[in-house]
Protein backbone atom coordinates (compact mmCIF):
# COMPACT_ATOMS: atom_id res chain seq x y z
CA UNK A 1 0.00 0.00 0.00
CA UNK A 2 1.22 3.43 -1.22
CA UNK A 3 3.01 5.46 2.15
CA UNK A 4 0.48 8.61 1.38
CA UNK A 5 -2.69 6.26 1.67
CA UNK A 6 -1.43 5.11 5.58
CA UNK A 7 -0.55 8.45 6.44
CA UNK A 8 -4.03 9.54 5.50
CA UNK A 9 -5.39 6.62 7.50
CA UNK A 10 -3.01 7.16 10.45
CA UNK A 11 -4.08 11.01 10.67
CA UNK A 12 -7.91 10.40 10.65
CA UNK A 13 -7.98 7.47 12.75
CA UNK A 14 -6.08 9.76 15.68
CA UNK A 15 -8.64 12.91 14.12
CA UNK A 16 -12.00 10.63 15.24
CA UNK A 17 -10.28 9.07 18.33
CA UNK A 18 -9.47 12.66 19.17
CA UNK A 19 -12.80 13.98 18.44
CA UNK A 20 -14.79 11.22 20.60
CA UNK A 21 -12.90 11.22 23.16
CA UNK A 22 -13.06 15.24 23.32
CA UNK A 23 -17.30 14.73 23.43
CA UNK A 24 -16.92 12.05 25.57
CA UNK A 25 -15.76 14.47 28.42
CA UNK A 26 -18.29 16.64 27.65
CA UNK A 27 -20.91 13.69 28.43
CA UNK A 28 -19.07 12.65 31.46
CA UNK A 29 -17.68 15.83 32.85
CA UNK A 30 -20.43 18.83 32.19
CA UNK A 31 -23.44 16.46 31.25
CA UNK A 32 -22.22 13.52 34.10
CA UNK A 33 -24.22 10.81 31.83
CA UNK A 34 -23.14 7.45 32.58
CA UNK A 35 -24.87 5.77 29.86
CA UNK A 36 -23.97 8.44 27.23
CA UNK A 37 -20.44 8.21 28.35
CA UNK A 38 -20.17 4.52 28.21
CA UNK A 39 -21.84 4.93 24.43
CA UNK A 40 -18.88 7.19 23.49
CA UNK A 41 -16.41 4.59 25.33
CA UNK A 42 -17.53 2.00 22.67
CA UNK A 43 -17.88 3.62 20.10
CA UNK A 44 -13.99 4.68 20.50
CA UNK A 45 -13.55 0.66 20.94
CA UNK A 46 -15.03 -0.07 17.57
CA UNK A 47 -13.33 2.42 15.98
CA UNK A 48 -9.88 0.82 17.25
CA UNK A 49 -11.92 -2.97 15.97
CA UNK A 50 -12.44 -1.46 12.60
CA UNK A 51 -8.73 -0.17 12.85
CA UNK A 52 -7.35 -3.48 13.34
CA UNK A 53 -9.13 -4.66 10.52
CA UNK A 54 -7.32 -2.54 7.96
CA UNK A 55 -4.54 -4.07 6.45
CA UNK A 56 -2.05 -1.96 7.86
CA UNK A 57 -0.82 -2.01 11.66
CA UNK A 58 -0.29 0.57 14.22
CA UNK A 59 3.71 0.36 13.46
CA UNK A 60 3.18 1.22 10.09
CA UNK A 61 1.11 3.53 10.58
CA UNK A 62 3.30 5.37 13.21
CA UNK A 63 6.52 4.91 11.00
CA UNK A 64 4.65 6.74 8.41
CA UNK A 65 4.11 9.62 9.98
CA UNK A 66 5.91 13.32 8.71
CA UNK A 67 4.51 15.33 10.97
CA UNK A 68 7.62 17.80 10.98
CA UNK A 69 6.88 18.27 7.10
CA UNK A 70 3.18 17.80 7.25
CA UNK A 71 2.31 20.74 4.77
CA UNK A 72 -1.20 21.02 6.47
CA UNK A 73 0.52 20.86 9.94
CA UNK A 74 -0.27 24.78 10.56
CA UNK A 75 -2.72 25.45 8.13
CA UNK A 76 -6.38 26.83 10.35
CA UNK A 77 -6.05 24.92 13.16
CA UNK A 78 -8.39 27.55 14.72
CA UNK A 79 -9.18 29.52 11.82
CA UNK A 80 -9.77 32.78 13.44
CA UNK A 81 -12.22 31.24 15.57
CA UNK A 82 -12.21 31.15 19.58
CA UNK A 83 -15.02 28.83 21.33
CA UNK A 84 -17.74 30.80 23.21
CA UNK A 85 -18.68 27.56 25.02
CA UNK A 86 -18.45 24.08 25.98
CA UNK A 87 -21.37 23.82 23.08
CA UNK A 88 -18.69 25.36 20.49
CA UNK A 89 -16.14 22.80 21.28
CA UNK A 90 -18.71 19.49 21.28
CA UNK A 91 -19.38 21.02 17.63
CA UNK A 92 -16.31 21.20 16.30
CA UNK A 93 -15.73 17.58 17.59
CA UNK A 94 -18.52 15.95 16.37
CA UNK A 95 -17.83 17.71 13.08
CA UNK A 96 -13.83 16.63 12.90
CA UNK A 97 -14.94 13.28 13.86
CA UNK A 98 -17.16 12.76 11.30
CA UNK A 99 -15.39 13.80 8.90
CA UNK A 100 -12.45 11.90 9.63
CA UNK A 101 -15.20 8.56 10.03
CA UNK A 102 -15.66 9.33 6.42
CA UNK A 103 -12.10 9.76 5.11
CA UNK A 104 -11.49 6.38 6.60
CA UNK A 105 -14.39 4.56 5.24
CA UNK A 106 -13.48 6.11 1.62
CA UNK A 107 -9.43 5.06 1.97
CA UNK A 108 -10.45 2.08 3.81
CA UNK A 109 -12.17 0.70 0.67
CA UNK A 110 -8.48 0.37 -1.03
CA UNK A 111 -7.47 -1.77 2.01
CA UNK A 112 -10.24 -3.99 3.06
CA UNK A 113 -14.02 -3.47 2.33
CA UNK A 114 -14.95 -4.75 5.81
CA UNK A 115 -13.17 -2.07 7.80
CA UNK A 116 -14.82 0.47 5.32
CA UNK A 117 -17.91 -0.70 6.11
CA UNK A 118 -17.65 -0.47 9.80
CA UNK A 119 -16.25 2.95 9.43
CA UNK A 120 -19.68 3.76 7.55
CA UNK A 121 -21.79 2.36 10.66
CA UNK A 122 -20.00 4.04 13.49
CA UNK A 123 -20.43 7.47 11.57
CA UNK A 124 -24.05 6.89 11.59
CA UNK A 125 -23.47 5.98 15.50
CA UNK A 126 -21.66 9.68 16.00
CA UNK A 127 -24.54 11.41 13.76
CA UNK A 128 -26.95 9.80 16.55
CA UNK A 129 -24.72 10.85 19.64
CA UNK A 130 -23.92 13.94 17.95
CA UNK A 131 -27.94 14.66 18.22
CA UNK A 132 -28.70 13.05 21.96
CA UNK A 133 -25.25 14.84 23.41
CA UNK A 134 -26.25 18.20 21.67
CA UNK A 135 -30.11 17.79 23.00
CA UNK A 136 -29.14 17.27 26.21
CA UNK A 137 -26.34 19.98 26.57
CA UNK A 138 -29.24 22.35 25.19
CA UNK A 139 -31.26 21.12 28.26
CA UNK A 140 -28.66 21.67 30.79
CA UNK A 141 -28.86 25.45 29.52
CA UNK A 142 -31.81 25.84 28.82
CA UNK A 143 -34.14 23.80 30.92
CA UNK A 144 -37.90 23.99 30.02
CA UNK A 145 -40.61 25.82 32.79
CA UNK A 146 -40.92 23.88 36.08
CA UNK A 147 -44.05 22.52 36.23
CA UNK A 148 -46.55 23.05 39.07
CA UNK A 149 -47.56 20.66 41.44
CA UNK A 150 -51.33 20.51 41.82
CA UNK A 151 -53.14 20.17 45.30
Amino acid sequence: MKRAVIRILDANLNRAQEGLRVCEEVARFVLKASALTAQFRRTRHRLADAAADLAVSRLQRTSSRESRHDVGRRAGSLNGLRPRGVSDILTANFQRAEEALRVLEEYGKLCEPRAAARFQAIRFVTYTLEKTTCARLAALRHPGPRRRRSA
